[in-house]
């Protein structure tokens, strides 16, 4: 019984992680980039180089 609700556990984790993909693959399709933003905006830069040059 328990080897049986194993099964269908591991079956629907199959089927959250094709969807996860899936999902992942048409939002690039899109042009969405998701996480984390990559290296400072050109307005942060410019005040790191500010607080820098004043240290």
């Amino acid at each position: 019984m328990f080897h049986l609700l194993g099964a269908f556990a591991k079956f629907e984790r199959n089927l959250i992680s094709e969807r996860t993909i899936a999902g992942l693959a048409s939002a690039r399709a899109r042009g969405r980039i998701g996480g984390k933003p990559k290296g400072l905006s050109v307005e942060s830069e410019k005040k790191s180089d500010t607080c820098k040059s004043t240290i």
